[in-house]
């Protein structure tokens, strides 16, 4: 493996970069409705159990998500959720992969 490889960091040229392609895409980068999103998600990260609710804001006018995917409607969603015992897959990321 090459050792340059190891000296790039994707993650300082991420903040310019993505607001280019979201302004780029949706003409606005939508940065109102990613703090509303990182302040919300904040909670589940600190243990609260994911719901509903959750999913749903990312659907939200002030994100562009609405735009690019389909919004799903919420009691297929529920059930989803609860077959595929989402929150706790998601409480277990968070304990592994926490900053």
């Amino acid at each position: 493996m090459p050792t340059t490889a190891k000296a790039f960091n994707l993650a300082s040229y991420y903040p310019q970069l993505f607001s280019e392609a979201m302004i780029s895409r949706y003409r606005s980068d939508c940065k109102p409705g990613f703090e509303r999103i990182e302040a919300h998600y904040a909670q589940i990260r600190e243990g609260r159990d994911l719901v509903i609710e959750d999913v749903m804001t990312l659907f939200d006018d002030d994100l562009p998500f609405c735009d690019a995917w389909t919004k799903p409607e919420a009691t297929d969603l529920t059930g989803r959720i609860e077959k595929g015992k989402v929150a706790a897959l998601l409480k277990g990321l968070s304990r592994t992969f926490a900053p």
